[in-house]
């Protein structure tokens, strides 16, 4: 399967608010991932 994304140590900080702290991912070619939280909570960000 080939990879298409693949993140290694992924941070990032929102007015001091953590949203990502060291996310590693990777994604193949067909496969889904999906992020879920309330409203308000950054997933699009």
């Amino acid at each position: 399967m080939r990879e298409i994304l693949r993140t290694e140590d992924l941070s990032a900080c929102f007015s001091g608010f953590w949203a990502l702290d060291h996310v590693n991912l990777s994604v193949g070619e067909g496969e889904l991932r999906v992020i879920i939280g309330p409203n308000g909570a950054g997933k699009t960000t």
